[in-house]
């Protein structure tokens, strides 16, 4: 059977993959689809970010070996197995599972072909569905997996990858239990060296991995930029083309929030993603709208952490194109975040930010038709308007003083009140 036909007589659940497949079916419990989502406020999530990214990389079986994975070769999930019976820590989590049992020993003992036919069958028994997910995990299979990351033909390395992308992840969230059992099993390692594989498709499906892997855990975020991650991820943004370009920013966004977290001038500090600035800021002018979409997204996220990062940032030529996207329908929400964040404390940023002309499409989108937005433009006024009083008459002047200080929240909308008086006063005392 090919990809997204039915077996007649059979009942089979249609999978959604990650990135790099298309739909195949396993006739194992049945899950839902993946979303298909639209950028909406230019604002890309995980999962919208999945979602795009599917139907950019193919899907390749082995030649020879079927599209489908028989209920009857894997047999049923005791209740053992159960996602919820399994302890949220400490690997490994290993008990003998008789329904895998042959599968393992093939991953041990078997010749190439046959070790590939089964990591394919047990990346399709484990898609989407986090009882399936646990029992590979359960069972032992993890090292054998991260051992194929290292393997010499380029095929076995993709496949092994791809196993535990669909471990790590369905399409509605991070599989949390595994994302820890794929770090404690050391997959960290070998799949930062596939970042620079020979092969572009698989440093797109190792960047993907790695940014499951990162995503909310501060463990495997300083793990990864500490085994060398930020060197490859900066040379695939000078060199690829999407997907691989829109993963490995998506990548350094995780990786800054456990940047922020480290000293300074830790290795895994925030200096060390400065060297991706560059390279991020050409891809704000990029062909793709997705890449500029994530770039921005990336940006933003890296200015929010580290005042030298803020100014590599602008000094790199960011500001402009940013600006630029408050205009468009697209994007403006990513761009807003990136502005407001560059803004942030930083008396330089405000300058050249309302130098480049922000603050009167700031203050036009104070009525856009999506509250998201027009909140995000009020913070992001408000961040330029902070201590810097030719702001604050700026935005006066632009007839947005009262609708920022309405959007405002908290002890911002009252800061905001109290110095745009003062800013009035001044104006009429002739300041």
């Amino acid at each position: 059977a090919s990809p997204g036909s039915r077996g007649e007589g059979t009942e089979h659940a249609e999978v959604p993959h990650p990135p790099g497949t298309e739909h195949a079916e396993v006739s194992v419990t049945k899950s839902s689809k993946a979303p298909r989502g639209l950028l909406v406020a230019g604002v890309v999530s995980g999962m919208l970010l999945m979602a795009l990214i599917q139907p950019l990389l193919s899907f390749w079986p082995l030649e020879g070996h079927t599209h489908q994975a028989k209920h009857h070769e894997l047999g049923p999930i005791p209740e053992r197995w159960k996602a919820e019976a399994i302890p949220p820590v400490h690997l490994p989590w290993i008990e003998e599972n008789p329904a895998l049992t042959a599968q393992l020993k093939t991953l041990e003992e078997g010749n190439d072909e046959e070790k590939q036919k089964v990591a394919f069958m047990l990346r399709l028994f484990a898609a989407e569905h986090s009882d399936n997910q646990a029992a590979v995990v359960r069972s032992g299979a993890l090292p054998h997996f991260v051992r194929l990351l290292g393997h010499e033909t380029p095929s076995l390395r993709e496949e092994a990858a791809r196993v535990l992308w669909n471990l790590a992840r369905n399409s509605k969230e991070i599989n949390a239990q595994n994302q820890v059992a794929i770090g404690q099993a050391g997959a960290i390692q070998p799949l930062i060296r596939l970042l620079e594989d020979n092969e572009q498709r698989i440093r797109v499906v190792a960047a993907a991995v790695l940014n499951d892997l990162a995503s909310d855990n501060a463990e495997n975020q300083v793990a990864i930029t500490q085994g060398g991650a930020i060197d490859p991820l900066v040379r695939i943004l000078k060199r690829d083309e999407a997907p691989a370009l829109v993963m490995a920013a998506s990548l350094l966004k995780s990786l800054a929030a456990g940047a922020a977290a480290e000293d300074a001038t830790a290795p895994s500090g925030p200096s060390a993603l400065l060297g991706a600035v560059p390279p991020l800021v050409a891809l704000l002018r990029g062909k793709t709208l997705l890449a500029q979409e994530q770039a921005a997204s990336t940006l933003g996220a890296l200015a929010a952490h580290s005042p030298p990062i803020q100014a590599a940032i602008a000094r790199a030529g960011a500001v402009s194109p940013l600006v630029e996207r408050l205009h468009g329908d697209m994007m403006k929400g990513t761009a807003i975040v990136a502005l407001r964040n560059l803004a942030s404390s930083h008396a330089e940023n405000q300058q050249a930010i309302a130098e480049a002309g922000a603050i009167l499409p700031l203050v036009k989108l104070l009525e856009d038709a999506m509250p998201m937005v027009r909140e995000e433009a009020a913070e992001a006024l408000w961040t330029l308007a902070q201590d810097n009083l030719e702001n604050q008459l700026a935005i006066i002047r632009a007839g947005g003083s009262a609708s920022m200080v309405a959007l405002l929240k908290g002890d911002s909308q009252e800061q905001a009140t109290l110095a745009l008086l003062g800013a009035a006063e001044a104006v009429r005392n002739g300041a």
